[in-house]
Formats: C-alpha cells, structure tokens, sequence
C-alpha cells in the first residue's frame, strides 16, 4: 500500500535516552475509506491496549492532533482519570464545517475532554475557541531553538548559492497542505 515503506521503521527505536514507539495495528478494512467510523473506532480501541499493556500510567497525555490521536487516547484517560492536552492543527479546524458528522462527533467529545488545546496560530485559536471552552485554548507555535544551529557559515552558504547579502533567507521545513 502507500506507507509499505514505514514496516522498515523498528517497533522500537532507541533515541539518546528515550524509546520511541512505533506500534502496528492492524485495519481489516483501508483506513482511509472508513477513518471516521470504522477505523477510528479501531485506533482508539489499539491505542488503549497498547498503552496499558506497554507504559507506567502517565501523569499527563498530549496528543500531537485533535483526531486521530486526542480521540485515540480519550478513552485511554478517561480509564485512568488522566489530563489531555491536543495539538490543534490546521486540518481538522480549518475543515470542521466539511467534516462528517461522525467525524465532527468525535472531534467535539475530544475538545470537550481536553484540559487544553494547544493551537499552532491565533487564527486556528479562534477557530478554537468558537468550538471548545476558549479558557482552554493557547497559541504554540511550532518551532525551534535557533541556538541550537550553526549560523557562523552563512556568508558561505550565501555565496555558495549565490543569494546576494541584501535579500533575506527563510528556511521552511515541513509541508503546507
């Protein structure tokens, strides 16, 4: 399928002091046809075990999205009476209004869950807050320590590609969809 290549990624990763882990679950059905109804349902049900069969109980959970992973986990915090904080985003607000219904279900019973919501732009704060309680929402814009990168080698780098001094460089990772 289209993410055959990911089986090549281990099921658990050593990273410096921290082990990241990759599970499979299994979807007798293509996730993409049935990701509100079927699968999610799945997920959620996957998720739950994995973590109560693999990890200490947390103290806290955050979940990189709204839905699959916020949804994922509620029920997962909900057995153990834990917090949840989402990561809001663009997808899922900019697209409520065309989401199914089942879909939007599951994104609402997830907000309301959440202790907060973590939006990556004020825009999507806004979209937010006009869905969940807005005391609950925050802007935390993704990004990086900028210390943490050389920048002794930019007239290099500038001459190298031949960007004259006078224009400004912005460097972009990631993808806009």
């Amino acid at each position: 399928g289209p993410y055959s290549h990911y089986r090549n990624i281990p099921s658990i990763e050593h990273l410096r002091e921290y082990d990241a882990h990759h599970p499979r679950f299994l979807y007798p059905l293509p996730k993409r046809l049935f990701k509100y109804t079927v699968a999610s349902k799945i997920f959620t049900r996957s998720v739950t075990n994995y973590a109560n069969e693999t990890f200490p109980v947390p103290d806290i959970v955050h979940a990189g999205h709204i839905y699959f992973d916020g949804y994922g986990m509620l029920r997962y915090c909900k057995q153990h009476d834990l917090p949840m904080t989402v990561m809001g985003r663009g997808y899922i607000f900019n697209n409520y209004d065309s989401l199914p219904k089942s879909a939007k279900d599951k994104v609402d019973e997830t907000l309301d869950y959440c202790h907060q919501v973590c939006c990556v732009s004020d825009a999507l704060g806004e979209i937010a807050s006009n869905l969940t309680d807005p005391e609950k929402v925050t802007t935390l814009a993704n990004g990086t320590a900028p210390d943490r990168y050389p920048t002794d080698n930019a007239d290099s780098i500038r001459h190298e590609l031949d960007i004259p001094q006078k224009n400004t460089v912005v460097l972009f990772v990631g993808s806009f969809t």
